[in-house]
């Protein structure tokens, strides 16, 4: 019946009530983030934002730094594997998404942001969780890729390169607040593609300790006690 299919059709584009609430409440934390960066955001302003309850908020984000990685995730581009052949294409591809995800943030609510997780191995977590580690884990994997296909070292050191670059990007980014231009990563491309790489470095094989004979073992008279010159 039309009647029924249109009911239908208009009740399955209604969203659920809880998923609304969530809405009110990150569009709230977002707008106090960008209005006076990390240490204007509180639950309590965001609960007066949203209209919601601040036991509803704790319920879904236990801290304002959980909450500001829930921003954070929203504003950050997972993107798709480059695979065009090309592997400086592929790597200045990847590198141009980071790009565009730190232009998305700002660095008064980034850095802090970082900066109040350092002692809550839970906040950590959080943010490496919903923010970090999904792009990480596709340049772990594109990086894999280009060794196998001999465009990189077979010693590479994946996770070092990876820091590397991140770190390059946070500082300019974070603490000098200058863009990351896509001149720099196409520069830091083309390190990596001559040779400019860290390597990983292969410990050396343990020298196993020397035993003192007895004197008589294995038919060894033995050195006498003293100074052998003696």
């Amino acid at each position: 019946m039309p009647t029924q299919r249109n009911g239908s059709s208009q009740q399955g584009r209604i969203r659920p009530r809880s998923v609304r609430i969530r809405e009110q409440i990150v569009e709230a934390a977002e707008a106090m983030l960008s209005e006076g960066g990390y240490g204007s955001l509180t639950i309590e302003g965001a609960a007066q934002r949203s209209g919601v309850a601040k036991t509803t908020i704790y319920r879904y984000w236990p801290t304002k730094a959980a909450l500001t990685a829930e921003v954070l995730r929203r504003r950050t581009d997972i993107g798709v594997m480059p695979d065009s052949g090309d592997a400086r294409a592929d790597l200045i591809s990847f590198l141009s998404v980071n790009l565009r995800n730190y232009a998305a943030q700002d660095p008064a609510v980034l850095l802090p942001a970082f900066w109040d997780t350092l002692g809550d191995a839970a906040h950590r977590r959080e943010l490496r969780d919903q923010v970090l580690d999904r792009r990480r884990n596709m340049g772990r994997a594109l990086l894999a890729r280009l060794i196998d296909d001999g465009a990189l070292p077979a010693a590479t050191d994946i996770d070092l390169l990876l820091d590397m670059w991140a770190g390059f990007a946070l500082y300019r980014f974070g603490l000098r607040e200058k863009r990351v231009t896509l001149a720099a990563i196409t520069a830091l491309v083309d390190l990596v593609l001559a040779g400019t790489v860290p390597l990983k470095t292969v410990p050396p094989k343990p020298v196993p300790p020397k035993t003192a004979r007895r004197p008589g073992q294995d038919g060894d008279p033995g050195t006498p006690a003293g100074d052998p010159d003696d």
